[in-house]
């Protein structure tokens, strides 16, 4: 069972079995614990795990938090410092994977959660503020102002997003059940910056090119998933 963001459609693939999409367009980690969120991905999620069916649970949140919600947040004033920022998020993330887990203690449907980590951006320097503006209503001005205080480059966004998987690695829960997995170093080269075949044919899509990151997560999920590996 994938549950998550947009990111989530890379995986809807055509493999024989008993597999579940669940993709709840624009969800953030900050929504999972909130009450009366627009959204309700994590009461669903919740709702799902309890399915009378043992399962695999994989869930891929976040982008929409590091890739627009902290840049939102940034133009507003109401953030200055993306290490706290980051730090936030991973608190809600492992009260909502807390919850998943004692929900799941007595009936053992969870064979195991897979919290699936960030990918980097693939939106170059110049569309950046536009795509950022459709996504969250932010002002470019705004933004663009918030630029003279920290580095909004690609390069520097894409060190925050590795820096926002490592404080995900360092800071959720340890528990037997609980795996984290990360893609975010496999595409990128030497110096850092995103592999060419990871930017998507629009240069305004937010998403790094799907056939290319599926191939990367069916990689390091194989020994998981069993039909993502060798036939």
């Amino acid at each position: 069972m994938f549950c998550g963001s947009s990111s989530v459609r890379q995986f809807q693939r055509d493999y024989s079995g008993r597999f579940s999409y669940n993709v709840f367009s624009g969800a953030s980690i900050k929504g999972l614990m909130r009450e009366g969120s627009t959204i309700g991905h994590g009461q669903v999620i919740r709702h799902m795990a309890r399915a009378p069916q043992r399962k695999k649970l994989f869930l891929m949140l976040g982008n929409a938090d590091a890739d627009f919600g902290f840049y939102r947040r940034l133009a507003d004033g109401a953030v200055d410092c993306a290490v706290a920022f980051a730090a936030s998020r991973v608190e809600v993330y492992g009260r909502f994977l807390t919850a998943l887990l004692e929900e799941d203690a007595e009936d053992d449907l969870l064979e195991s959660i897979g919290v699936l980590g960030l990918q980097p951006s693939p939106l170059r320097d110049a569309v950046f503020p536009d795509v950022v503006k459709a996504q969250t209503g932010a002002c470019p001005d705004k933004l663009r102002a918030a630029g003279e205080r920290h580095d909004l480059g690609h390069a520097a966004r894409i060190a925050r997003c590795l820096a926002f998987n490592d404080a995900l690695q360092a800071g959720l829960p340890r528990h037997p059940k609980l795996r984290f997995f990360r893609i975010d170093h496999a595409m990128l080269d030497d110096a850092g910056s995103l592999i060419e075949r990871f930017y998507p044919a629009q240069p305004r899509e937010h998403h790094a090119a799907k056939n290319e990151t599926f191939r990367q997560w069916k990689s390091v999920l194989a020994p998981e998933i069993a039909c993502y590996g060798p036939r």
